[in-house]
């Protein structure tokens, strides 16, 4: 279903800004994105997640697809990440087989997550938890935008919903080049509703912003890590009782001094 009110003359409702003082804490977990690549460099904004799934904490960076385009990306790709209103830096090395990373074409959705490694040595407390994900989906909701806007300082912009269409909508926040990635917020709330993707194209000329709603992504993205630590403990138990059956024949402690059967968690 589409829901629709829309001011057809209008496609931005107020500048930018800078961040307000109830925006100021949360603003530390959203991040300009840098990726150079062989043909050229991409900018563009993204947001920091955790949550839990089956007992493992699950940390991963969140933009859209055409900034981490999952397709152009090598084993020598690197990620520059500056966060903490860019007192904070940090470079994620995607040549880790153990760092998993997602895009959402299939559900032509314009999203890709990265996860966060130990590794990479971003403490805990600059990322959103689920009680900063809304699950609203309601037209004229007033919204808050902080991003990296042409690549610049962060910045807020504000405005409303227009147009709902299953997981995508239409907004009318001031955006520029390198917003792509930014965290939609229910405006006077620390609640993530959605994230900016980019504008609309209507008769070649530059339409409204639209952004995706982020309860059906975070539930997907859950769905799918679970799966995956799912998999990962199924064949390590196999693996364990396997070791475990054949020491019991052997009448071996396997808990003393054979401690180096067990097999890797990691």
């Amino acid at each position: 279903e589409i829901i629709e009110r829309i001011n057809e003359n209008k496609f931005q409702s107020s500048p930018f800004g800078n961040i307000t003082s109830d925006y100021y804490e949360i603003s530390n977990s959203v991040c300009k994105i840098r990726i150079e690549l062989k043909n050229g460099i991409i900018k563009g904004t993204g947001f920091f997640l955790e949550f839990i799934a089956c007992g493992e904490n699950f940390r991963c960076l969140i933009s859209n697809e055409h900034v981490i385009q999952k397709n152009l990306i090598d084993v020598n790709t690197v990620i520059y990440i500056l966060y903490d209103n860019e007192k904070k830096t940090a470079s994620i090395k995607l040549n880790n087989q153990e760092r998993y990373i997602k895009d959402f074409k299939d559900l032509k959705l314009d999203i890709t997550v990265v996860e966060i490694l130990e590794e990479d040595n971003i403490p805990n407390n600059y990322f959103l938890t689920e009680g900063h994900i809304a699950n609203d989906r309601l037209i004229d909701s007033e919204i808050c935008i902080l991003g990296y806007p042409e690549g610049g300082e962060i910045k807020m912009s504000k405005g409303n919903i227009t147009k709902i269409d299953g997981y995508e909508f239409t907004h009318l926040a001031s955006t520029e080049v390198s917003s792509s990635g930014s965290p939609i917020f229910l405006k006077g709330t620390t609640e993530v509703i959605g994230i900016h993707a980019g504008n609309e194209v209507i008769e070649n000329k530059t339409g409204p912003n639209y952004g995706f709603f982020i309860g059906p992504i975070y539930s997907y993205i859950k769905q799918m890590y679970l799966a995956k630590v799912k998999l990962i403990k199924g064949v390590y138990n196999n693996r364990y009782n396997k070791i475990y059956k054949k020491n019991k024949r052997k009448k071996i402690n396997i808990n003393s001094r054979h401690k180096s059967n067990y097999p890797n968690k990691n």
